[in-house]
């Protein structure tokens, strides 16, 4: 996961975190909240977006300027070296408890911007069937067909394989996924087939995934 920490002289450190960017906007996580930004747009914290190049966010916070990529870490003044992506030879990333305790995220699927729920009790991802439409998923060719139990009925899932799934830095290729012919789940699971690739620790409001290179 990439973080910014920066303390301008007159004001607390913020923390910010990217989370994906597109050529014109930028998913990003201020002291904890998830910010969409647009070039030029300033979040309620006072973070600007400047600009955008490839991987990269260019932001200014009290007058400070930083570039901000998906898998580097960075503080207010000289700027460490990612020692947690160097020394251990791994990549991280952050997924923050909500107000409900629940750990929502936002990644992609097939380079597609998707948002998760962390599901530690499925077994692969899980996708209903309008989401993996617009994800261009045909699931229902060459799938397996299985019976899958939802909170109130029996409902009828198909097995696929995405090509990739990726969190912030971390990406992990052929990944196993349910596709529920419905409207179930209204957002997309993060489930075993993905993380159980990664290591992981869990505190009462983070989740930290790590992946080896």
């Amino acid at each position: 996961m990439a973080a910014l920490i920066l303390a301008p002289s007159s004001a607390p450190a913020t923390e910010v975190e990217l989370l994906l960017v597109s050529p014109q906007k930028a998913i990003m996580l201020v002291d904890g909240k998830r910010r969409v930004l647009s070039v030029g747009e300033t979040s309620p914290e006072g973070l600007t977006l400047l600009a955008i190049e490839s991987e990269t966010a260019i932001v200014a916070l009290g007058g400070e300027t930083r570039h901000l990529g998906l898998a580097r870490t960075m503080t207010g003044g000289p700027a460490p070296p990612p020692a947690a992506e160097t020394s251990k030879g791994q990549r991280e990333h952050r997924i923050y408890a909500d107000n409900n305790g629940m750990y929502q995220a936002t990644g992609s699927i097939n380079g597609f911007p998707v948002n998760f729920i962390v599901d530690t009790g499925a077994t692969t991802v899980v996708l209903n069937a309008g989401e993996a439409r617009r994800l261009g998923i045909d699931y229902r060719m060459n799938s397996k067909i299985v019976s899958v139990t939802t909170a109130s009925r029996q409902e009828r899932g198909y097995l696929v394989e995405l090509r990739s799934v990726k969190m912030g830095s971390i990406e992990v290729r052929n990944v196993a996924a349910t596709v529920i012919d419905g409207a179930f789940p209204p957002q997309a699971l993060l489930g075993m087939s993905f993380l159980g690739r990664l290591e992981s620790e869990r505190t009462p409001t983070m989740l930290l995934l790590r992946k080896p290179y």
